[in-house]
């Protein structure tokens, strides 16, 4: 019994907790139903997540699509943006070369420019016109300009024309300034002379407007060309006035000759002849040997004269002893003992070096300046020296005579001294040497002739 009561004991203690463990497998199954329809609603809204995040992402794949047709657009922009960047970029290399090149001409043309402003033989002034086109103020002036009219750059930048060349407007140059300034048209102002207290001189003006509407004058200094032009005058003037006195010099001459031909020759020849017709007729031996003296006197004299002519002409001794015999000789002969006139000679001329044309023309001037000198000095004392130097021959030639002022006129002195030292001068010019004629009234004169060794004759 006692065990019966055990088992019923036991039984229900089994029941007791198998129901306890079944409401707490109920308590678990509600927990995990409960737990389940949270699950459930939790993957259902998840799975609206999901629907949601289902149609976001074909949103975003059309938005995807739709960006990546907008990037391949903007790609091939890019890539025509890139081109376009490259043409660009090429068409700014040849404009940056265009550039670079025009700059390159730009300074070559400034440098141009310069050198043909700086180095230009021609005066050249730039001008800006003030007042209306009334006056001038100098810009720029070259150094040619600067030489011309002997004033500085730094000196007239920024003064007015008529203040430097106080009379521009007697000359013609201002109004011709105007008139380009107002034109633009290019002026020529033929040469005409400007004077004023300063400076002196002859003008050639090429006058033209520049783009800026300066004005630059370009101009020449003309004045040793008409000098030379007025001594061409003066010496053709003086070459017909020497050239008739030479046709009367020439006409004397040969009167000269004629008569001494005449008076010298012809007649002893005369009387010899008379003489030798009447030797038949004297039979008396004394009369005989005085008409052969007086023949031979008279032969003597002839013989005597042509040898004078014949010099006179061409001297022989020139040609067979040379230059320094040939003046000794003329030197004691004719100065010496004619004119009883002391003279000094001085020879030191190598005779290997001379051509004979120089010493002809050597010979000839000497003697025409010794004659001059017995015409119009009045020496009693005449010094003449030929030295070599170096490549020339200096001729000197000083007498103690009256002399001349320097100031006398050139053409009188060689009017007065016949053609001689107009053609010693011409023939030593056109050699390459000169004659040089230095004198003071009552203190002599000293005449050098200089000839090149080797002239052209």
């Amino acid at each position: 019994m006692a065990k019966n009561k055990d088992k019923d004991f036991n039984y229900k203690d089994k029941l007791e907790i198998a129901d306890k463990q079944h409401k707490a497998d109920e308590q678990r199954l509600k927990a995990s139903y409960q737990q389940l329809q949270a699950t459930e609603q939790q993957l259902r809204a998840a799975n609206q997540q999901l629907n949601s995040n289902n149609q976001q992402l074909k949103a975003t794949e059309q938005q995807l699509r739709a960006a990546n047709q907008q990037l391949k657009a903007d790609e091939q922009q890019l890539k025509a943006a890139n081109q376009q960047l490259k043409a660009d970029e090429q068409q700014l290399k040849a404009a940056n070369q265009q550039i670079k090149a025009s700059e390159k001409e730009l300074r070559q043309s400034r440098a141009r420019y310069k050198a043909i402003f700086d180095f230009s033989m021609n005066g050249i002034a730039v001008y800006e016109g003030i007042d209306g086109g009334n006056d001038f103020i100098f810009k720029n002036f070259n150094p040619a300009a600067e030489k011309i009219d002997k004033v500085r750059r730094q000196d007239l930048l920024g003064r007015s024309v008529q203040d430097v060349f106080p009379n521009i407007k007697k000359m013609g140059l201002l109004d011709v300034f105007r008139k380009v300034w107002q034109t633009g048209k290019e002026e020529y102002l033929p040469a005409i002379i400007y004077k004023d207290d300063r400076i002196e001189g002859w003008r050639e003006n090429h006058v033209f407007k520049l783009q800026s509407g300066e004005i630059v004058a370009v101009y020449r200094d003309i004045t040793d060309r008409k000098k030379a032009e007025g001594k061409i005058r003066k010496n053709h003037q003086q070459l017909r006035e020497l050239t008739s006195k030479l046709a009367s010099i020439e006409e004397q001459e040969r009167k000269k000759i004629a008569e001494g031909i005449h008076d010298s020759i012809i007649q002893p020849l005369v009387f010899l002849d008379v003489k030798v017709k009447s030797l038949d007729k004297i039979t008396d031996r004394d009369n005989l040997a005085q008409a052969y003296a007086e023949m031979r006197k008279v032969l003597a004299k002839l013989i005597e004269k042509s040898r004078t002519f014949t010099f006179d002409l061409s001297d022989p001794i020139l040609y067979e002893l040379g230059l320094e015999h040939a003046i000794e000789d003329y030197l004691q002969s004719d100065i010496e003992e004619k004119h009883e006139i002391k003279t000094t000679f001085e020879y030191d001329i190598k005779k290997q070096d001379l051509d004979q044309g120089i010493m002809t023309f050597l010979y000839k001037s000497i003697k025409e300046l010794l004659v001059n000198i017995l015409k119009h000095a009045e020496a009693d004392n005449i010094n003449v020296s030929l030295l070599q130097k170096r490549k020339n021959i200096i001729v000197c030639i000083e007498d103690n005579g009256r002399g001349f002022e320097a100031s006398v006129n050139t053409k009188e002195q060689n009017l007065s001294a016949g053609f001689g030292l107009f053609n010693i001068r011409e023939k030593a010019d056109y050699m390459g040497g000169s004659l040089d004629i230095k004198s003071k009234s009552g203190a002599g004169s000293r005449v050098t002739l200089t000839i090149p060794l080797k002239s052209k004759l």
